[in-house]
């Protein structure tokens, strides 16, 4: 577990924006976004590249996901899902 904070604002995981201990978790999180940017042309979350992390860190952990579009398949959709659970003990891993 680390508590270095290194890359682009608009992935960070929840726990890396609120300064926690994370783990390799937070590279999924990461690559939630961007698979949910290349399905919906978007951030998940409504945010900026000019972030605000406290304030983008509080969209990130209350905000609802809205659903991807339904011409990406239910298992899409779900291993999205799972890739954004913002508990990083809840996260989908690697395995």
């Amino acid at each position: 577990m680390t508590r270095t904070n290194v890359g682009t604002p608009m992935y960070t995981s929840p726990e890396v924006a609120g300064g926690e201990y994370y783990t390799e978790k937070c590279d999924i999180w990461s690559l939630g976004v961007v698979v949910y940017e290349l399905c919906c042309f978007r951030n998940p979350f409504n945010t900026t590249g000019l972030r605000n992390m406290a304030n983008d860190r509080d969209k990130s952990t209350k905000a609802a996901l809205d659903k991807i579009p339904l011409r990406y398949s239910k298992g899409l959709s779900d291993l999205i899902k799972k890739m954004l659970i913002k508990d990083p003990s809840q996260r989908i891993s690697i395995t």
